[in-house]
């Protein structure tokens, strides 16, 4: 089975939405700020809640119903009570006619309220994870996920809030943040810690082709089970199909953005390969 999506990796493209315009100005320093919107019943807009992509091959589809169940990507807490696994079905149901979790194309994590200030992640769902895994995230708060990423201050990106928490619940809003970018060697959708994956480049080498990887997250209420939902949305751009936009997001980047490790080390490999796009 493919690890990436077979053979429509050259100039691929599945950002069909034209999110990641927004990164001509550079690679911000966090995610742009949250969007409130709301839905719409269908899978193929800004205001879908979820989202189904274009250019993932029918192969890498099939990978991913084959490698469940299974621990490393689905969790639930043993204390999820059958009206919980109701109310999620059917929200998933609603904006997806889908019957279960792994027929949508997203990471889906449920994240419920202990008491008054506290909360768990109580259901977690994979498909395509970010170097993270189901078995570590189960239980947890739902701060977990951002614990090292810190502002420049040094202040964490998602505060440990119970307003916060309250505000996904109940407020009856849908939330959008289009964010975590980084950059990548191959568009591997399946990040799990136990897979294994490319090495970076050289310092010498010449880069023939790289991708930006980012994510469309979604967080809605299910106050009738106290808590909410939080849908993770993969997508893939090359330099081969947007040169231009890459490389201006490289050159005007703001020095604390999340890619920085990388483009500071291979910036001018990176930026020499957008050019090479450029100018055919």
């Amino acid at each position: 089975m493919p690890t990436v999506f077979s053979t429509r990796v050259h100039k691929l493209n599945t950002d069909y939405l034209n999110y990641s315009n927004i990164l001509l100005d550079g690679f911000p320093q966090s995610s742009p700020r949250t969007r409130i919107f709301k839905p719409i019943i269908g899978n193929y807009s800004k205001n879908s809640i979820i989202q189904y992509p274009k250019g993932y091959s029918t192969e890498y589809i099939k990978q991913k119903i084959a490698q469940y169940p299974s621990g490393k990507y689905h969790q639930q807490l043993k204390t999820l009570s059958l009206k919980a696994t109701k109310s999620i079905n059917s929200f998933i149901y609603k904006y997806s006619k889908k019957n279960n979790l792994n027929q949508i194309p997203c990471d889906v994590v449920v994240c419920s309220k202990t008491s008054e200030t506290q909360n768990n992640v109580s259901l977690v769902h994979l498909h395509y994870p970010n170097e993270w895994s189901a078995e570590e995230a189960i239980g947890k708060p739902f701060n977990y996920f951002h614990k090292a990423i810190k502002k420049p201050d040094g202040r964490n990106i998602v505060p440990d809030s119970y307003k916060l928490i309250d505000n996904f619940i109940y407020s009856g809003k849908f939330y959008e943040r289009v964010g975590a970018y980084s950059i990548r060697c191959n568009p591997l959708l399946n990040l799990h810690p136990t897979t294994q994956r490319s090495k970076l480049w050289q310092k010498s080498e010449k880069i023939e082709d790289f991708y930006l990887r980012f994510e469309r997250q979604v967080v809605a209420g299910l106050p009738e089970i106290d808590s909410f939902i939080f849908l993770i949305h993969t997508y893939f751009v090359s330099a081969s199909a947007k040169p231009a936009l890459l490389k201006s997001a490289i050159i005007n980047r703001d020095p604390y953005c999340y890619p920085r490790d990388v483009i500071n080390r291979f910036d001018k490999q990176l930026i020499d390969c957008c050019d090479s796009y450029i100018k055919l």
